[in-house]
């Protein structure tokens, strides 16, 4: 067991170390697309969707609770500092329990795939359970009338209601037996390609907010966001080639009326 210095550390590094593969990544995504859904392409080892997308996100509910066992009294017995860490943790219950029972006929993904998101996974979740039970600050209740908390939680679950029904659009989007692509509409989808995307990243800002910029948070948000975004103009590319002439000509990439 690391000595409280140690751990900070080594928690330092680690967020530093995100942050830093944010700005690698942003660009080398940039121009290489993502091996997942349409843009899989062949490999000798694939996980059915369903069973890919549980495998990716479920060591958050395995990770937290190892940093909860680790943690110290004080952190563990704030209010604050344990409502912070379950908006982390609601994300992904949502995306281990709900998110894979409706997806209806997603190509199955390369393993290679699932295992480095797995990895990913793993490794953020325990760094914010680390963080808010035992590295962090002691957040005094008094945070919880702040103005980033409050405009946080409100961020928060705004971006997930937008990223839960954007992904519900889609899904919807094929009947039992169809397949091929088909233009989303409604939602968010109305402004941007990749509403589902965008509710998701607007969400984790929300959650970086009313954490008041932990350092966890950040690093978090940033990298997150340097494979979401490119995904996102991908995406919208993809659409204006498939579609053509069809397609939405007001609807932007990621940000609405602007990009």
């Amino acid at each position: 067991k690391m000595t409280l210095s140690e751990g900070e550390a080594f928690t330092t590094s680690c967020n530093v170390t995100l942050l830093l593969g944010a700005i690698v990544a942003t660009i080398s995504l940039l121009g290489v697309k993502q091996p997942m859904g349409r843009y899989a392409i062949g490999s000798s080892f694939v996980v059915p969707a369903k069973v890919a997308w549980f495998v990716m996100e479920a060591p958050t509910l395995f990770a937290v609770p190892l940093a909860l066992f680790w943690g110290s009294s004080e952190h563990l017995n704030s209010f604050v500092n344990m409502l912070l860490l379950s908006l982390f943790v609601i994300h992904y219950i949502h995306r281990v329990f709900i998110f894979p029972l409706y997806i209806n006929s997603a190509k199955p993904m390369p393993a290679y795939t699932a295992v480095l998101a797995f990895i990913w996974s793993a490794f953020n979740a325990y760094l914010q359970g680390r963080y808010f039970s035992f590295l962090g600050p002691i957040y005094s209740i008094s945070h919880l009338t702040s103005w980033q908390f409050v405009v946080g939680i409100i961020i928060f679950f705004f971006g997930m209601a937008v990223n839960i029904h954007s992904d519900r659009t889609l899904t919807k989007l094929r009947k039992p037996g169809e397949t091929g692509y088909k233009i989303p509409q409604g939602g968010f989808f109305r402004y941007i390609s990749a509403a589902n995307l965008w509710g998701e990243i607007v969400e984790f800002f929300g959650f970086t907010l009313a954490t008041n910029f932990a350092l966890p948070a950040v690093a978090f948000w940033c990298f997150a966001s340097s494979s979401t975004i490119p995904k996102a103009i991908h995406h919208h590319q993809w659409y204006l080639e498939k579609f053509g002439s069809t397609y939405p000509k007001d609807r932007k990439a990621f940000i609405p009326f602007l990009y």
